[in-house]
């Protein structure tokens, strides 16, 4: 559950430091932080495809059953 928090607030402090500076970055920032959000996306949902994201009692009945 740590590394959740990790990896969204690092996203976070990306996007609004793009966002403060999105003016001066232009074409080229718009289409660096449209990558990231994008590979951050795919990655979510790749953990959600894995169960990673399942947790609390449905889980450990499932679990159970393994």
């Amino acid at each position: 559950m740590a590394i959740f928090f990790i990896v969204f607030d690092l996203e976070a402090a990306f996007i609004f430091t793009w966002a403060v500076a999105w003016d001066l970055l232009g074409v080229a920032g718009m289409i660096h932080i449209t990558f990231f959000i994008v590979v951050l996306l795919l990655g979510l949902v790749w953990l959600w495809l894995k169960c990673g994201l399942d947790w609390g009692p449905s889980a450990a009945r499932r679990n159970a059953g393994n």
